[in-house]
């Protein structure tokens, strides 16, 4: 499903930039690096959102102390039920990012240990699985299996193969964020890649930013020192 959703460059598009590989290397997949660069897309994409609606909801509640303070009927139980529900959205508005980072955490642990490649093309960065680590529950599975069925494993495995995510750099919604230690990669504000700058050389890397701040634009937001 993520090749159909990001292999979609036009063809007249891809042919303006050479197939050229800038740099591959492997890494290991760590849930610090990819909480590190969840919160870098949470920065650029979901705080100044926040601050916006943060603003909107103590104009409410200010509106509606000041209907409190000059209503001469007496009746102000709707406006403190109004204030009520204010301060509870702007709890929940401040909560959503903080509970988001805390499932994100939960969820990644069973990745600690995949190991990916990585390969930063002139126009496209292709990511492939080249080891799933299995996550607890399939590791039981696989030692109560008996051991007749042991002999179809490869086949199971040839069959299991994750297909390589292409991520088109052509492609409007595709933002690269450069930090000391980090690519990270986010398409259309809903899939992030995060890639380890160790997994290419110091050449790489330079040749990396060089490339893509040119074809991005304001979309690649490069490492300030």
């Amino acid at each position: 499903m993520l090749d159909k959703m990001f292999d979609e460059a036009p063809t007249e598009q891809m042919g303006n930039y050479p197939d050229e590989l800038l740099a591959d290397g492997e890494y290991e997949s760590d849930p610090d690096d990819i909480i590190k660069g969840f919160k870098v897309f949470q920065k650029r994409h979901v705080y100044g959102s926040l601050v916006l609606q943060l603003i909107l909801v103590a104009l409410a509640i200010a509106s509606q102390v000041l209907s409190i303070v000059y209503n001469h009927n007496g009746d102000i139980m709707m406006n403190v039920t109004l204030i009520v529900c204010c301060v509870f959205l702007g709890i929940w508005l401040l909560m959503r990012p903080v509970n988001t980072l805390k499932n994100l955490r939960k969820g990644i642990e069973d990745l600690k240990g995949t190991i990916y490649k990585a390969e930063m093309f002139a126009d496209k960065i292709k990511i492939s699985t080249i080891y799933d680590a299995p996550v607890e529950n399939e590791k039981a599975t696989r030692e109560e299996t008996p051991s007749e069925e042991d002999d179809s494993s490869e086949n199971e495995e040839d069959e299991d193969v994750i297909p390589a995510t292409i991520i088109h750099l052509e492609n409007a919604g595709v933002e690269i964020t450069e930090t000391e230690r980090l690519y990270v990669v986010y398409v259309k504000k809903v899939n992030i890649f995060v890639i380890p700058k160790a997994a290419f050389s110091d050449e790489e890397n330079k040749l990396i930013a060089e490339k893509y701040e040119i074809l991005l634009g304001v979309r690649f937001r490069p490492y300030e020192k």
